[in-house]
């Protein structure tokens, strides 16, 4: 299983919280409502680690947003989601000097409900599929990542239509940040 590794340093463990100085820092959205698990803090949302918001495309990769973001690259542990992949599903740990977890999230990429790293028609079948039977979707995060209108706070026949749009044409589905800023006010209720 690959982790992106990071050194640990004599540091104080940083705070995800808007550091000013990186330019695309607004668009990090760290959220600790919004969450049914008991071993994350919250869930980390509004990353285009797919790129598909081009005002911001080099931001390609977790990590690099992260520790752009907190100004520290010693205390942040990034680790991929079930299939090796940095999307949904992967968890991002806050170590201190010790390497002990203070803080643990869960990240999210709206429409990459699978978590294979990209939006597509499988993607719109298990969020069909769990309206139809409350059935396919295992985790909190596959929940979250599944209702890409964020009108209702649950995963609808609408959003398998939004995401099967979007693998056709690449339009038709809000940017990540949005997504992530309107998700933070929903009452999501997952139901496994």
């Amino acid at each position: 299983k690959a982790t992106a590794t990071v050194k640990i340093s004599e540091a104080q463990p940083p705070t995800l919280e808007k550091n000013d100085e990186f330019e695309y820092a607004d668009y990090i959205v760290v959220d600790t409502t919004n969450t049914n698990y008991d071993e994350f803090t919250g869930i980390i949302y509004g990353i285009d680690v797919l790129g598909s918001n081009p005002d911001y495309m080099e931001l390609t990769t977790l990590e690099d947003a992260l520790k752009a973001s907190t100004g520290d690259d010693n205390h942040i542990i990034i680790e991929p989601n079930d299939q090796g992949v940095y999307s949904t599903g992967a968890t991002i740990s806050i170590v201190n000097n010790d390497g002990d977890v203070l803080e643990s999230y869960v990240f999210v990429y709206f429409g990459d409900v699978d978590g294979s790293g990209d939006i597509t028609a499988n993607d719109a079948f298990i969020t069909e599929y769990y309206e139809l039977t409350w059935e396919g979707i295992a985790t909190y995060a596959q929940y979250v990542a599944a209702d890409v209108d964020v009108a209702d706070g649950s995963p609808t026949a609408n959003d398998a239509y939004i995401m099967e749009y979007y693998e056709l044409t690449w339009e038709g589905m809000d940017y990540q940040y949005n997504l992530a800023q309107n998700a933070k006010y929903n009452s999501y209720k997952w139901i496994n």
